[in-house]
């Protein structure tokens, strides 16, 4: 929300905020599985999720994985003041 202006987000304009975060690497293998649904062989889909999560560990760095906790932490203290 803190791309929008102020005036939209103010009080009363919305009966609840929704927060998404990025997905984190299994989140991001869980949709590459969906998207190979259609593939009819178990052998070429599962190399090829294999290999899309090598791939990610390999490239997924530290600071990737700390925003996700980042994330992680703002949205459990945002429902925490909900709450």
């Amino acid at each position: 929300l803190r791309a929008f202006d102020s005036a939209i987000t103010r009080p009363g304009r919305f009966d609840m905020q929704l927060f998404v975060g990025t997905p984190n690497l299994n989140s991001r293998v869980i949709q590459f599985e969906k998207k190979l649904a259609k593939v009819t062989d178990n052998k070429t889909r599962d190399k090829a999720i294999e290999s899309y999560r090598d791939f990610l560990e390999s490239v997924w760095s530290k600071d990737a994985m700390f925003m996700n906790y980042l994330e992680g932490e703002q949205f459990a203290s945002t429902s925490a003041d909900i709450l």
